[in-house]
């Protein structure tokens, strides 16, 4: 190739980046993190790195954890990071997150239906945000719950009775929400149930005397319920 050609080929090229400037090579999960970063506000600065045009190893990303034996992401820790905005639906397309840790943000909305197909979390922790509405009846499908922390939010409607249908789940803390109604009296079946805090919303009716069934329970708080 001669010296022109050359030229000619240079500049074909430098001309093609600038008008087909690189795009994201993510597939799947990564592009599922990029949905629910984009469904967040002030993430300018506490999600720099989540950037999949400079660093599509999503894996590298502050907050995310990965498996060791494959790059399905297995736990999303953005605790106190001064995020605002709401939790994107595209978090249901991350099917093997075990730990989900949101606390101590300033995130609103609702809590998307799609958690629920979460199916290997055993941590939920969206406590001390502002999140509003019902507390979806998904949850119950997440068969692996342990710890369903979702304490300080402006949480209404009542207690959905299928929590009762999580077999694993050890921690209820539901307290200084406004939820409503009577405690579903299905919850005092559980023999593994440790911790239940209800204080600080608007629940009515009596405790049941099956509240003694409750053999595992350490710590119950309903004080203004």
């Amino acid at each position: 190739m001669e010296h022109g050609e050359k030229l000619y080929a240079c500049c074909l090229v430098t001309l093609l980046l600038i008008l087909c400037p690189l795009t994201s090579s993510l597939t799947g999960q990564g592009k599922a993190l990029m949905s629910v970063k984009a469904s967040f506000s002030n993430e300018a600065n506490a999600l720099l790195d989540w950037d999949d045009v400079q660093n599509d190893d999503y894996c590298s990303w502050r907050g995310v954890l990965c498996s060791n034996f494959s790059i399905s992401v297995v736990a999303l820790n953005l605790s106190n990071l001064n995020l605002s905005g709401e939790i994107s639906p595209a978090i249901g397309d991350l099917r093997s997150l075990q730990s989900l840790d949101l606390q101590g943000n300033k995130l609103t909305g609702q809590i998307p239906d799609e958690i629920g197909n979460c199916g290997s979390l055993t941590l939920l922790d969206l406590s001390d945000n502002e999140l509003y509405g019902d507390i979806p009846f998904s949850i119950s499908k997440l068969k692996q719950l342990e710890e369903l922390i979702l304490k300080n939010n402006q949480l209404t409607g009542p207690i959905p009775s299928t929590l009762t249908q999580i077999p694993s789940l050890k921690v209820i803390d539901l307290a200084r929400n406004q939820l409503t109604g009577e405690i579903p009296r299905l919850i005092y079946w559980s023999d593994v149930l440790q911790f239940l805090g209800l204080r600080g919303n608007f629940l009515t009716g009596t405790l049941s005397p099956d509240m003694c069934e409750l053999t595992g329970l350490w710590y119950l708080y309903v004080s203004h319920a």
